[in-house]
């Protein structure tokens, strides 16, 4: 699983994206479809987990023929990951496309019930603002909202919301402008070079997300310095 190469390299925190099968079990997946990672016609929320699971999903077209007999996790597994991590915060993305398909509250629900072990340590997030408002309804200790665009209708319904994280591309943000203070932590994502980390840190962003996780914790300006 790419989560324990991350935490491998040092991450104390990690992103996914869950769907769900069409027997209601969650699985990891960005994609409701499965042509980009598999070359598969078929999309997960119209399949059984069993016939999920025998789908290899190694991106061949992008990574060529590196690896082999990788199938979809399930979100079960980032439970267990998390079990032999034990300072590990995952957020865990709930798509678009399972809350069309198959309704907020049954999606939200499963996913809750199966990440109930975890405690605080999984922050439930989602672009869709229903979501993450019923997860909050339905007992998550903390949740984050991704934004689509940057706005003033959209700033207005965080200040609603008051979610405890904002996860945005910071290529959305106006040049000109500033983060939206709040009782909210920033997350700012599409980050995978260390210079630019820095700069959107003293912008005032709490977190970035990177795909470079290596690259990132190579450079001694992102580790903090420990004093005695």
């Amino acid at each position: 699983m790419s989560l324990e190469q991350a935490l491998s390299a040092g991450a104390c925190m990690v992103e996914c994206d869950v769907q769900l099968t069409k027997d209601g079990i969650p699985v990891l997946s960005h994609d409701a479809d499965l042509w980009r990672t598999a070359r598969v016609e078929k999309y997960v929320l119209d399949m059984t987990l069993d016939e999920v699971l025998q789908v290899e999903v190694n991106e061949d077209e992008r990574l060529g023929h590196r690896f082999s007999g990788i199938a979809i996790p399930l979100l079960g597994e980032l439970v267990d990951l998390l079990g032999e991590h034990p300072g590990v915060t995952a957020f865990v993305e709930v798509k678009r496309a399972s809350l069309t398909r198959f309704g907020t509250e049954p999606v939200v629900d499963r996913v809750l019930e199966v990440l109930a072990a975890t405690g605080n340590r999984c922050v439930i997030i989602s672009f869709d603002r229903a979501a993450v408002e019923y997860a909050r309804a339905a007992g998550a200790q903390e949740i984050g909202w991704v934004l689509e665009e940057w706005n003033a209708d959209r700033r207005a319904e965080a200040e609603a919301l008051k979610p405890d994280y904002i996860f945005c591309d910071y290529r959305c943000i106006p040049d000109d402008s500033e983060l939206w203070p709040g009782p909210w932590r920033w997350a700012l994502y599409e980050v995978i070079e260390p210079g630019l980390a820095l700069m959107l840190a003293a912008f005032g962003a709490h977190f970035v997300a990177t795909m470079a996780i290596k690259e990132m914790l190579s450079d001694r300006r992102l580790i903090p310095s420990r004093r005695s």
